[in-house]
């Protein structure tokens, strides 16, 4: 698992990859592309699947996307967005292990979601931790059984 630019990046229509000067944030540390890219085998078959942040082409927002790897071109998923034209400056991503983990709910945070939200999660492959700097944090990770990723709140 690395946390680095892929050597071929593939872009989706309508996004483009943050401009370096976009991505410094006091929270971030130096780097290619701190908390923006992330590479592991997220579906479970076997190769490296790449997680990237891109910003929207008209700035008004930014969306996490994962590319899954096959043999052409990789499956290009959006998984969710933020729209907030500064949304650049306080998000971004990172691997999280497989394991088990208290989810929001099972932490004792509410909302609306609520309902729909489980109070453990298992996850299988490396997942996706799609976090607001020092605030709220989803987990994104592949469900085998219905051969999809699902969202699920850690943090509120």
């Amino acid at each position: 698992m690395s946390i680095s630019c892929s050597q071929e990046s593939y872009i989706t229509e309508g996004w483009r990859l943050p401009a370096k000067e976009e991505a410094v944030s006091k929270w971030r540390p130096e780097g290619e592309a701190p908390y923006l890219v992330m590479n592991a085998d997220l579906n479970g078959d076997g190769k490296e699947d790449e997680a990237k942040i891109l910003v929207r082409d008209d700035n008004s927002g930014v969306g996490l996307f994962v590319f899954l790897s096959s043999n052409a071109k990789p499956e290009i998923i959006l998984l969710d967005t933020v729209e907030d034209k500064n949304a650049l400056s306080y998000m971004g991503i990172f691997p999280v292990k497989p394991g088990e983990y208290k989810t929001a709910l099972g932490k004792g945070y509410g909302g609306d979601w609520a309902e729909y939200e489980p109070e453990r999660i298992v996850i299988i492959n490396t997942g996706i931790e799609f976090f607001a700097a020092e605030s709220s944090s989803i987990y994104f990770y592949w469900d085998k059984s219905f051969n999809k990723f699902r969202k699920t709140w850690i943090s509120d």
